[in-house]
């Protein structure tokens, strides 16, 4: 059984106690969104009918691909009313909650990251009365979770949702759990990608201590590895960065190695450095133990 369904399944079972959800024996042999047979789904032999419009088929899914289509006002809230109409609340959904992040600990909980627009209209759901919805963007909630303990068996896997965004088909195709900060797994509605957090972790620790956290938020800064990453290695820019960098040696030991990775430095050190320096998280060095 894949470990990151398994996870949401676990999490999210109350949210499906709660809904109103007509379950049926597919016709089918695998589940449309995940394709795992129906065998292999946390909810053997059952699926939920779903249409993509009026005048689409009827598509069975596992229990868990359908999850994030689920309305509920009793873990979430209340979304929104329907045009012209208060007595028709539509409730909020885990497929539909854009510019938001999450994490499920190995215990099985489920954590949301989101806007303070949407933090502050759910809180009356049950999440929000259980502690696990917070005002921090995906990378914070990480991170705090692992400064709290919460991620301390991540060896029995962990699930990362980057952006939970508003297309619950992609988020689920290929729903992947981490079991390393070395190979995070960020799950999205563009897919699942892997992500070398400790990496970037430890560049944003190294970036601090010579202190170059007000050059590293910026693309010119690492143009010169970005570039190359891209295959456009220029060595003049590069001998100039040297130059700039009290220990190149030590800083380029602990950038990550994908080229994929190191294209999304700006982006990590903008959300990192500002963490690492409100003491949220404790990095150890390369020699060191993992997070």
């Amino acid at each position: 059984m894949n470990t990151g369904y398994a996870l949401l399944h676990r999490a999210t079972q109350a949210l499906r106690r709660h809904a109103d959800v007509t379950l049926v024996t597919p016709p089918t042999t695998a589940c449309a969104c995940c394709a795992r047979p129906w065998h292999d789904v946390e909810d053997p032999g059952q699926a939920a009918e779903y249409k993509y419009g009026v005048n689409c088929a009827v598509e069975y899914v596992c229990t868990t691909c359908y999850t994030p289509r689920i309305g509920s006002e009793a873990m979430l809230g209340i979304e929104r009313y329907s045009v012209g109409n208060r007595d028709n609340p539509v409730y909020a959904k885990l497929g539909m909650l854009p510019g938001s992040a999450g994490v499920i600990t190995p215990s099985g909980d489920l954590h949301l990251a989101l806007p303070q627009a949407l933090y502050d209209k759910f809180q009356s759901g049950l999440w929000a009365q259980r502690g696990q919805l917070h005002r921090l963007s995906g990378l914070g909630l990480l991170t705090h979770l692992l400064h709290q303990g919460e991620l301390d068996q991540r060896a029995q896997g962990f699930v990362y949702v980057e952006q939970w965004g508003r297309k619950a088909d992609a988020l689920m195709q290929r729903f992947m759990a981490s079991t390393s900060l070395q190979e995070l797994w960020c799950n999205s509605e563009s897919g699942a990608t892997p992500l070398d957090l400790h990496a970037m972790l430890d560049t944003a620790r190294r970036v601090i201590a010579m202190d170059l956290a007000h050059k590293a938020d910026k693309p010119a800064f690492w143009r010169p590895i970005t570039d190359a990453a891209r295959g456009q290695r220029r060595d003049s820019a590069f001998d100039t960065w040297l130059t700039q960098v009290p220990d190149p040696e030590a800083l380029l030991t602990a950038l990550p190695v994908n080229p994929h990775d190191r294209l999304r430095l700006t982006t990590m050190m903008r959300e990192l450095i500002p963490l690492l320096q409100a003491s949220r998280v404790d990095v150890p060095p390369v020699q060191g133990a993992l997070l």
